[in-house]
């Protein structure tokens, strides 16, 4: 049986899976995140090789074009500006302090109660 509701009109099962749909979205980014990780560690020195190779002014033209050829062919998820960062301890994906890999309102939560050494609120 399949309710509605009054302000709505939508059925609850309607709501149910949109919002289980939103949390596994959430989950597959944090997985696709780590596929990029995965795949720019493997292909980094491959990439970086075919790079300085491809753009060598030395090498003749053709033998130039394979390798740039090599270097459309490899996975477009590999690239490092594919990567993102996220905060460890809440999840967000935005404002993340790369030295500490958390966000600026986990930072000032843990910073006003001392949680984080080195950092103290500023009093004066």
């Amino acid at each position: 049986m399949v309710t509605t509701l009054p302000f709505h009109g939508k059925s609850m099962s309607s709501i149910l899976i949109r919002d289980n749909y939103i949390y596994f979205k959430m989950l597959n980014k944090k997985q696709i995140d780590l596929k990029r990780r995965h795949l720019y560690n493997i292909n980094e020195v491959n990439f970086r090789i075919l790079k300085v190779l491809a753009y060598n002014n030395v090498l003749p033209l053709s033998i130039r074009w394979l390798y740039i050829l090599k270097l459309t062919k490899i996975n477009k998820n590999s690239n490092i500006s594919k990567i993102h960062n996220f905060c460890i301890i809440s999840g967000r994906s935005k404002s993340i302090f790369k030295n500490f890999k958390i966000s600026r309102i986990v930072f000032r939560n843990q910073a006003s109660f001392n949680k984080i050494m080195g950092i103290a609120k500023a009093s004066w």
